[in-house]
């Protein structure tokens, strides 16, 4: 598949004091790759973002054959052309690569190799079935800008690619909102806070393990926390990453909360990630987020602050966007 570069997207940064939450408004934009604004908060309200990076796939986007290893070879660049090279680690690696089918299905949560000398990203990725994927990275650059906490605000870039044949495929129903499944031989429930979830409102959303009818209270530390969720909404794939409220070296009671807010009402696929005496479990379920008070105008990225991680950061979607484990 050939990809057209769209040109960089403005955006501009406003602050909710006393949140935690940062929000990024973005105007529509062409499909394919978009890059993302970073900006950082002195108290002074509305500033206009200057920061912007491009995910730029250079190699393994032709001839992409589902269940089939294919190599991805991917730079970043800012918005002066410069490949990025300088990246902190962030959950014990620098770059997070999320994919994700259009239909929310076939979740992957993988880590690239990288080459500083030529700031090229490479990862295997099998492709499950027919269909458009989107690719997330998911960074925080050495020379990013600075949040009002003082901590380095993270950035999601995304880029598309077709898998197979798109005559074949077939888009999957999302499921239901069953709070309670098995993944992987482990027992999940997941409960919210309060319900019905709205937009623009804080939420836990609580997970409960077993494994038979016994609690799991000895979870291992995945990529530096109790674990993980990504959200996605339907449709549009605006992205949240999220990170446990309880600090990896909390006693453990078989419970982890994730702290999410929605930016606006939609179906979104919360995908956790814990791990068990090696194993990495991934569990994904469904919330129906209403209406809120009031709803942004299109597109956000939001960064939640976390006990245990210090942020969470969420993709900004254009209103036009359409919409394996680890």
């Amino acid at each position: 598949m050939e990809f057209k570069w769209s040109p960089f997207l403005s955006a501009l940064a406003v602050v909710l004091g006393g949140m935690g939450i940062i929000y990024l408004l973005f105007g529509p934009g062409p499909i394919g790759d978009q890059s993302m604004d970073m900006n950082m908060d002195m108290g002074s309200g509305p500033i206009q973002s200057h920061r912007s990076y491009n995910i730029e796939v250079i190699s393994g986007t032709k001839d992409v054959q589902p269940l089939k290893s294919t190599e991805i070879v991917y730079i970043i660049k800012d918005e002066q052309g410069t490949i990025l090279k300088d990246y902190d680690v962030v959950h014990e690696k620098i770059m997070h690569f999320i994919t994700v089918r259009k239909d929310l299905q076939y979740f992957q949560h993988i880590h690239p190799e990288f080459n500083k000398e030529t700031g090229e990203f490479t990862i295997p990725v099998i492709f499950a079935a027919d269909g458009e994927y989107r690719m997330f990275a998911d960074f925080t650059p050495s020379s990013g800008q600075m949040g009002s906490g003082g901590e380095k605000l993270p950035v999601t870039i995304y880029q598309d690619i077709v898998a197979g044949n798109l005559a074949n495929y077939n888009p999957q129903p999302l499921g239901n909102t069953q709070r309670s499944k098995t993944f992987a031989g482990y027992n999940i429930t997941m409960t919210p806070s309060s319900e019905p979830v709205a937009s623009q409102n804080d939420y836990g959303f609580t997970f409960e393990i077993k494994k038979g009818n016994q609690l799991i209270t000895n979870l291992e530390k995945y990529l530096g926390a109790l674990g993980h969720t990504v959200v996605l909404r339907e449709g549009d794939l605006q992205f949240i990453h999220g990170h446990p409220t309880q600090s990896p070296d909390t006693k453990q009671t078989g419970k982890i909360t994730f702290m999410i807010t929605f930016p606006e009402a939609g179906y979104y696929k919360l995908f956790s990630q814990f791990q068990h005496e090696g194993k990495i479990v991934t569990s994904d379920f469904l919330v129906s987020v209403t209406e809120g008070v009031k709803s942004s105008p299109g597109g956000v990225m939001i960064h939640e602050n976390s006990e245990s991680s210090g942020g969470a950061s969420t993709t900004p979607m254009p209103d036009a966007m359409e919409g394996m484990m680890h």
